[in-house]
């Protein structure tokens, strides 16, 4: 069976509409078992827009120390 590591996917948001993300998964050569997948959005892209919008409404804001 052909297992594709890399490539490029396209999902459709229902709030953010269309992302395009790059691909990537790695399987650890002790332990073939497991697949770490990965996705990125290219640097300035809508997709990346789209993925900081929906991060941003999940983001609590920092606390400082001071604020007891």
């Amino acid at each position: 069976m052909f297992r594709r590591e890399h490539g490029t996917k396209r999902y459709h948001h229902p709030v953010v509409g269309e992302l395009t993300l790059a691909y990537e998964a790695l399987t650890p050569t002790d332990d073939p078992d497991q697949t770490l997948g990965l996705h990125t959005a290219e640097p300035g892209s809508p997709s990346e827009q789209a993925l900081r919008l929906l991060a941003s409404w999940t983001s609590e804001p920092a606390r400082s120390t001071l604020d007891g």
